[in-house]
């Protein structure tokens, strides 16, 4: 298994490569029916990105707990979240209120948001990131530090794609 913090870095350095694509502009707010806008599945993307640097931080450690069991692969947080979405209650992802932020805006906030994860997940060993629980996920349950890397590198590859299929749609 290569790195974990390698892993993730490399899904957002792709999610920056996609957003300072020069046809963006044209597709980011375009209506998608009764799904997110481009524009909002990226703040969603860029609220969940900054939660790393949140959940990683050293006021945030005081938060943690040790765990007591083996974090889950790759393939097993995957599984376990793909099991439990359609659990979810209709609506509970309703499209986000409030006035899109123009993609200037988003991209020098994505490229802050990137430097500050890298930076952050620097300062933590491979030992902290398997042997603390760090959050307790809403579909899949408590989360050790490797688990939520593994999750968030799962959840950019998925949505970078959902966007990028959506902007196709729209060009």
């Amino acid at each position: 298994m290569s790195d974990p913090r390698t892993a993730l870095l490399h899904q957002l350095n792709l999610a920056t490569e996609w957003l300072n694509d020069l046809t963006l502009e044209s597709s980011w707010t375009a209506p998608q029916g009764e799904k997110w806008t481009i524009e909002q599945e990226f703040a969603h993307l860029l609220r969940s990105t900054y939660g790393i640097v949140q959940l990683y931080s050293e006021p945030a450690r005081a938060n943690w707990r040790t765990t007591d069991r083996p974090s889950r692969t790759y393939d097993e947080v995957v599984a376990q979240y793909k099991a439990a979405l359609p659990l979810l209650p209709a609506g509970a992802n309703p499209v986000p209120p409030g006035d899109p932020k123009l993609l200037t805006q988003q991209r020098a906030a994505w490229q802050q948001t990137v430097a500050a994860v890298a930076a952050t997940l620097a300062g933590v060993s491979d030992e902290e990131l398997t042997t603390n629980t760090v959050w307790k996920h809403p579909l899949i349950g408590p989360v050790t530090g490797l688990e939520m890397l593994l999750f968030s590198d799962y959840h950019t590859t998925h949505h970078l794609a959902s966007m990028q299929k959506k902007q196709e749609t729209v060009a």
